[in-house]
């Protein structure tokens, strides 16, 4: 399912981008193909930004910096190609080598996939009664239920299961939220709480079979919303 979402969110986005690109006297064709280069930027974009989001300070500006640096040039690197050796130099437009467009335009198609496969998430797919994942180089299946919580360290991700076993894995925290589904919450940056094993709930934590999993302000609210119903 997630492939072909991916599929034609990339045909959509090509034939938005290659709507707008016929204003620059390119012919349909040419335009299209243009629209295509842009995608792999745009996934590169979605698919770093939130490993880069476990950063801070200076280092997590400097990162983006870069980043975004690396794949605005080379999406011009294949602008150039394209132009010399599948459509003309004669065709080549100034507005290929401002920084701000070219940064806007990966901006909002990764912005618009991200927002896709959110919903999709949301209204399409189905919580799985098992998970199967990699700790420590060995393949884990796990029911979904038999998870107490997920916690997130500096570049690893733990998940504590209901026996007390713990498994390291490297899926970040963010991705574990969008596989597990409506029955955790997120309690903290670094903590996703199965909603089932909340015993109470306070100030700055909540219990969970014994221990204390802290609460931050940007998520108190959504944990009080799942507490009521």
């Amino acid at each position: 399912m997630k492939l072909f979402i991916d599929i034609g969110y990339i045909v959509l986005a090509s034939l938005l981008l290659g709507m707008i690109f016929l204003s620059f006297n390119y012919s349909f064709g040419e335009a299209f193909f243009l629209g295509i280069l842009f995608m792999p930027g745009a996934f590169a974009l979605k698919y770093f930004m939130p490993q880069l989001a476990r950063s801070s300070g200076k280092k997590k500006i400097a990162d983006v910096f870069y980043l975004s640096m690396a794949i605005i040039i080379f999406t011009f690197f294949l602008m150039m190609l394209s132009h010399f050796y599948v459509i003309s130099p004669m065709k080549f437009q100034q507005i290929w080598v401002n920084p701000v467009f070219m940064a806007l335009i990966i901006g909002v198609i990764a912005a618009g996939e991200w927002i896709t496969q959110k919903l999709c998430a949301r209204f399409f797919s189905k919580v799985p009664d098992t998970v199967s994942f990699f700790s420590d180089r060995r393949k884990v299946s796990l029911l979904v239920q038999d998870i107490l919580y997920v916690e997130s360290n500096d570049r690893e991700v733990f998940i504590h299961s209901c026996n007390g076993t713990l498994y390291r894995n490297k899926t970040p925290i963010s991705q574990w939220e969008s596989i597990l589904g409506k029955d955790f919450v997120r309690t903290h940056r670094a903590f996703l709480v199965n909603a089932e094993y909340i015993s109470e709930v306070g100030n700055e934590s909540v219990n969970v079979s014994d221990e204390k999993i802290p609460v931050s302000r940007k998520y108190k609210d959504e944990v009080m919303r799942k507490m009521k119903r």
